[in-house]
Parts: C-alpha cells; sequence; structure tokens
C-alpha cells in the first residue's frame, strides 16, 4: 500500500478539530459529488521519522499490510494532532518539490 484514503467526512471531522491544514496532508480527489484525500504514506513516515516519537513509529509499524491503516492514521492524527500534521505537510511540500525541481 502507497497511499492512505481519507473519505471527505473523516477529513471534515479532523478539520473541525485539527483546523484547516489538514486539508494540505493529501491531494484531493473529486469528481464534484465524490470525495477523498489520498495522502501518500512515504510523507506520513517521512512526518513520523522527523517527530522522532516512539509511540509514533509504533504507529508507523502497524501501518505495514494493516487493512486498518486507515482507522489506524485516523487515531494516530487525533493522538498527535497538530505536530504530526504540520510534519505531512512539510513532508508531501518538500517532496512535490523535489518532484518539480528535477
Amino acid at each position: 500500500m502507497n497511499e492512505i484514503i481519507l473519505m471527505d467526512d473523516a477529513l471534515t471531522r479532523l478539520e473541525a478539530k485539527h483546523g484547516s491544514m489538514v486539508r494540505h496532508i493529501g491531494s484531493w480527489i473529486t469528481d464534484g459529488t465524490f470525495g477523498y484525500c489520498s495522502v501518500d504514506l512515504a510523507a506520513v513516515k517521512r512526518a513520523g521519522d522527523a517527530l522522532n516519537d516512539s509511540a509514533v513509529l509504533q504507529y508507523m509499524q502497524q501501518f505495514e499490510n494493516s487493512p486498518l491503516c486507515t482507522a489506524l492514521f485516523m487515531e494516530m492524527l487525533d493522538k498527535f494532532g497538530t505536530a504530526l500534521i504540520e510534519k505531512i505537510v512539510a513532508a508531501r511540500q518538500q517532496r512535490v518539490f523535489v518532484r518539480s525541481a528535477g
């Protein structure tokens, strides 16, 4: 698995709790009536490494081949909040910058 999918209602709940920055953790895909956010798992892993928190790293280990990856991710965001969200956004922006510069 290379991505975590968050449906619009889950993203809306996260936004209400953690603010609008959560809308930048992944790519928004919509057809006008149905929408979801695709979060790059590599960006989440880089964010977890940047936080250097053993509890975050334990969540990251659980992501491997887990059918509950989205639920674990939501739980992780609720637990670590804005600090983790900011790191995911930064990791994602860094990757986008590297792709466009290359």
